[in-house]
């Protein structure tokens, strides 16, 4: 399978060049939840990507917590001036400041680039059917079918696919997860947290969903950098 036969991330090596770029800014630093915002905003905005965000109760203190989203609806309206993928940052609503080690920044930028690579993947999955089709829609966590019918759609699976490649590319080098594959250890996609989620969701690997998620996994994994 060439990689045009499956959806390929929008600007990937642009969204983390444009996120690495704010270290200086937030390393080292204390920050203002809503400064932290600012920056991250600026540093999106040429990739036209909307970003806000919401003080809430159910964010433990000390912790920041995300959500992305892509609408079809926007898109299709191509309006310069409304981003059709949006970022809304969640931080505890008693807590105004932040500090960052590199480490907590890294793992800012890798929850922040994955939450947006899966939304750019959407965006393609619909620019692919002309915008003429809606995809799955997210409609907050739910368990049993109602989680398995969710994950288990065609759009989903492969945004995911695209995650957990991500996640493992994060842990191991392409050679050694390619290996495993090859030698049929499956034990490795366990170091991916939204395949353990699947897992969980499916029980087991033998199934037409799970068989389908780990072969895109695998075509991510030697196309992705």
């Amino acid at each position: 399978m060439i990689i045009n036969e499956m959806t390929k991330p929008y600007a990937y090596k642009k969204l983390r060049s444009y996120l690495e770029a704010m270290e200086p800014n937030i390393v080292g630093q204390r920050l203002d939840k809503y400064k932290l915002v600012s920056l991250i905003a600026d540093a999106l905005d040429i990739l036209r990507i909307e970003v806000d965000f919401e003080n809430t109760p159910n964010v433990s203190k000390d912790e920041i917590n995300m959500n992305a989203g892509y609408s079809q609806g926007i898109d299709k309206w191509k309006d310069p001036d409304l981003y059709p993928t949006s970022l809304t940052m969640l931080f505890n609503n008693k807590q105004r400041t932040y500090s960052f080690s590199k480490e907590g920044f890294d793992e800012l930028v890798n929850r922040i680039s994955d939450a947006i690579g899966h939304e750019r993947i959407h965006q393609g999955q619909a620019r692919k059917r002309k915008l003429q089709h809606p995809g799955s829609e997210y409609t907050g966590p739910e368990k049993g079918k109602t989680e398995r019918d969710y994950l288990g759609k065609p759009d989903e699976v492969e945004a995911f696919s695209y995650n957990i490649a991500s996640e493992l590319l994060r842990r191991h080098d392409k050679e050694t997860i390619i290996n495993a594959f090859r030698q049929g250890d499956l034990s490795i996609l366990k170091d991916s947290i939204n395949f353990v989620a699947y897992l969980a969701s499916f029980e087991d690997t033998d199934n037409k969903t799970m068989r389908n998620l780990i072969n895109k996994i695998l075509k991510y994994i030697e196309h992705l950098n």
